[in-house]
């Protein structure tokens, strides 16, 4: 692993786009591990090929994968792509990527990398560390025995360092600016019953020690909603500092109307770690969607984006008005990347998105 001395490191991640905040901290502290923002500079980005029809009907099963297949070779057009296959998978499932991806074998449950996969953090000796949020499903963790052991093989994989954290945590539902800030939703935090004997502060306090995260704004999320609904990567994302997107519902006659009314003033009233007042940019739901893979799980909201190398995968809905007012909103945050619009209806119909699926691997 190469190790670059103080003064490159700064001035090669100042290049990449890392945030001030963020390198000053790790340059008073070498050995500091920090999570860096998504948007900051990628080695590369890991997915896994896991299908499997809990979440959508048997039918869905081949639109998915063609899904899988679209979002994995669009990303590839800007940074290498691994792609976790179950073993003796590779033949088969080589038909359908080619050579667009570099192939890992390893036992899969499910496709939702976002959350089984490691945080990834980086300190400014250009070292990884992985951080184990003991990812363990949702109202079924006997169907994710093997998921929940991924974090340890990629850290193995990548030779970083692997860290227990000392609470639970799906990867969808940390947020975070890379200069120290994050949002969580307390509907995945505390989701039937989990983290239970943790107060929030005490939460901060482990986010601080083990991710540098100085700095948490709670939204309350929907408890009661579907799997997509309780994450943050729902509701808001950053996608710079002090800049953050915020998903609208505009019918009033829906429950996520109020809800999303709360969670704008939240942030409205919010500041970063940095004690500024955070930009708030407002994106409507779509008012509607093409039929095929409508279901109660759908995930309609624009959040579901990934940030990639020169290029940010956006779903659109077929509502020409709201996917274009939403790509121009990204096209605004990233001037210098493609806008690339996918529809990918048949995994957001089992409350995916394109973020769920990827997990960004920080470069060095």
């Amino acid at each position: 692993m190469t190790t670059l001395n103080r003064r490159q490191f700064l001035q090669t991640s100042l290049a990449y786009g890392l945030t001030w905040p963020y390198l000053s901290a790790l340059a008073a502290e070498p050995n500091r591990f920090t999570l860096p923002a998504e948007y900051a500079k990628h080695h590369s980005t890991w997915m896994a090929h896991g299908v499997q029809p809990r979440f959508w009907p048997k039918e869905f099963v081949p639109p998915i994968r063609n899904n899988l297949v679209l979002i994995a070779q669009t990303i590839a057009k800007y940074e290498p792509v691994s792609l976790l296959i179950r073993p003796n998978e590779q033949e088969r499932i080589q038909e359908f990527y080619g050579n667009s991806v570099t192939y890992v074998p390893h036992p899969l449950d499910n496709l939702w990398i976002r959350d089984s996969s490691p945080s990834l953090l980086i300190n400014a000796a250009g070292q990884l560390q992985a951080i184990d949020a003991h990812f363990k499903g949702w109202d079924q963790p006997e169907a994710y025995k093997h998921d929940s052991q991924l974090a340890k093989f990629m850290a193995q994989q990548l030779q970083a360092e692997l860290l227990e954290a000392d609470f639970e945590l799906d990867g969808s539902n940390l947020e975070v600016d890379g200069a120290g800030t994050a949002i969580l939703t307390e509907s995945s935090v505390y989701y039937q019953g989990r983290n239970s004997d943790l107060a929030k502060a005490q939460l901060e306090a482990r986010l601080q020690r083990l991710m540098g995260i100085q700095k948490v704004i709670w939204l309350p999320g929907n408890p009661t909603g579907n799997l997509a609904e309780r994450r943050t990567d729902y509701y808001a994302r950053f996608v710079q500092v002090g800049k953050v997107l915020v998903s609208h519902e505009p019918n009033p006659d829906f429950q996520e109307h109020a809800l999303t009314l709360r969670h704008q003033d939240i942030l409205n009233q919010a500041t970063d770690a940095n004690g500024k007042r955070l930009e708030v940019i407002v994106l409507n739901k779509p008012k509607g969607a093409r039929v095929e893979f409508i279901s109660s799980n759908f995930a309609s909201s624009y959040l579901g984006f990934y940030v990639c190398n020169k290029a940010v995968l956006m779903q659109e809905f077929g509502d020409v008005l709201t996917d274009n007012a939403a790509r121009r909103a990204l096209q605004t945050a990233y001037p210098e990347h493609k806008i690339e619009l996918l529809n990918i209806d048949a995994l957001a119909s089992g409350g995916a998105s394109i973020h769920s699926v990827t997990r960004q691997q920080p470069s060095l």
